[in-house]
């Protein structure tokens, strides 16, 4: 009963406009936060402009668009003390806030939304404001609403802003975010314009005293810019596939962002795209072939392995013998004397490993970023790289050249995994085999194995990428 009398008395108070009083007294301090990067559209509070009129509140500051019945854009600031324990709202909520003479949005206007595959999308989401029960009802007025589709929603735009949270243990975040491209498409009942597609910039800034603003003094801060269409199926699963710039944004919406900063700094910030894939990939899984003797044990279990991952270590296939003397911290093996790739195939002369994500979890793979090698004189000068999902075909990656046959071993230069869609992602359930095939040896003792140049306990061969908790 209490809690039931809570929620009438909180929908009460949102219709007349009470909760946003009780912010009176401190909401210049609240609200100048949720703007700090500047105004994008010029935005006010003349209550005749149905196209930009300006709400601020201690959650985000948004400009709403009467026309399309929701937000041109919000903006908003997230440090780790906006997460809490509240649960979320159960309801969502007419913003009586809004001037009279607008359509005021209700729930109800987006019944039937389910139907077309599509959701009730928060632009500020719920999961940024859990410090107070306060603060979660008010993301979740209607002002704060737009249609989104059902696999934008829970799949890629949950895992971006799931990936923005992760980065506030040393960050704090300027967020702004929107909905862009508004055609002649609506929900069933006419009143509120389909985006066809939603766009987010988050400005990293490291924590620090003062507001984050003051702590943008260069042009090293920094701005992930993504524009995702918002469809219902045909999209990648991977968020960082849809980083752009804001610029393009900009000139995708007519909007101008950074007006706060100072210009060079605001040009500078409009120009830059996200290097995801370089900043946040890690070493998924390494091997340290230092301690290996008679070619190392079959499978070598990794000598590092980021949490939330399965690894089969590296395995010989059947037709890699270990014939003759084996070189001192070299993991590998001889006899890879067929005449192509094909032939090595089927003769099972390969290396193969495999990595799959724990429950919970989802991995991308990057590169392999290490691979160091030895190879005798009548070694082999020949690999191709492949990958295999679950028991599906062998797909190639790259060819590549054992050319150096010196004692002290070589290394091939990093192979880029990053645009290969299936390994961007991977879910709970999916295997990932890979497997490195290997020919063009001369001579039946010819050897070939991944070597510790560096004679130390660092990997000798190794996958990146990132992995991040569903």
């Amino acid at each position: 009963m209490d809690v039931m009398r809570k929620k009438i008395n909180l929908v009460f108070a949102l219709a007349t406009g009470m909760l946003l009083g009780l912010y009176q007294a401190n909401a210049v301090i609240d609200v100048s936060l949720q703007m700090q990067l500047g105004n994008p559209s010029g935005a006010t509070s003349d209550t005749n402009d149905h196209n930009h009129y300006l709400i601020t509140r201690p959650v985000q500051a948004l400009d709403y668009n009467d026309s399309k019945g929701h937000a041109n854009w919000v903006s908003w600031d997230l440090t780790y003390e906006d997460l809490g324990k509240t649960m979320p709202s159960e309801y969502f909520f007419t913003d009586n806030s809004l001037p009279p003479n607008f359509y005021h949005v209700k729930d109800k206007d987006y019944n039937g939304v389910n139907a077309i595959n599509f959701n009730r999308g928060h632009l500020c989401p719920s999961a940024d404001r859990t410090d107070t029960d306060t603060h979660n009802n008010m993301v979740f007025l209607m002002s704060n609403i737009i249609p989104q589709s059902a696999h934008n929603n829970n799949t890629v735009w949950k895992d971006l802003e799931s990936y923005c949270r992760s980065l506030l243990a040393k960050n704090e975040l300027l967020i702004m975010t929107g909905p862009s491209d508004c055609g002649k498409n609506t929900l069933p009942n006419g009143k509120i314009c389909i985006p066809s597609k939603i766009w987010k910039i988050i400005v990293v800034v490291p924590r620090g005293k003062g507001t984050a603003l003051s702590r943008i003094t260069t042009t090293t801060n920094r701005v992930i810019a993504v524009s995702i269409p918002n469809v219902t199926n045909g999209l990648s699963n991977a968020w960082h596939d849809y980083i752009t710039s804001a610029y393009q944004i900009e000139l995708d919406t007519g909007l101008k962002f950074f007006t706060a900063l100072p210009e060079v700094i605001a040009s500078a910030f409009r120009a830059k795209i996200d290097d995801f894939a370089n900043i946040n990939s890690v070493t998924l899984v390494g091997w340290d072939a230092s301690g290996s003797t008679n070619f190392g044990l079959s499978p070598l279990s990794p000598n590092s392995k980021a949490t939330g991952l399965t690894v089969v270590g590296l395995t010989r296939g059947l037709g890699v013998y270990t014939n003759g003397v084996a070189p001192k911290r070299a993991w590998g093996g001889s006899t890879f004397t067929n005449k192509s790739s094909a032939k090595a195939i089927a003769a099972n002369q390969f290396i193969t490993f495999s990595v799959a994500p724990k429950n919970g979890y989802t991995v991308s793979f990057t590169s392999i970023n290490k691979f160091d090698y030895r190879r005798s004189g009548t070694g082999p000068s020949k690999g191709l790289v492949q990958y295999q999902l679950d028991s599906g075909d062998f797909v190639d990656v790259a060819n590549v050249f054992f050319t150096d046959n010196t004692p002290s071993g070589s290394s091939i230069a990093p192979i880029d995994l990053s645009g290969i869609t299936d390994l961007q992602n991977v879910g709970y359930g999916t295997n990932v085999t890979f497997r490195i095939v290997i020919w063009g040896g001369t001579g039946p003792t010819g050897k070939w194995g991944i070597y510790d140049m560096a004679y130390s306990p660092a990997p000798d061969f190794a996958l990146a990428g990132t992995v991040l908790t569903e």
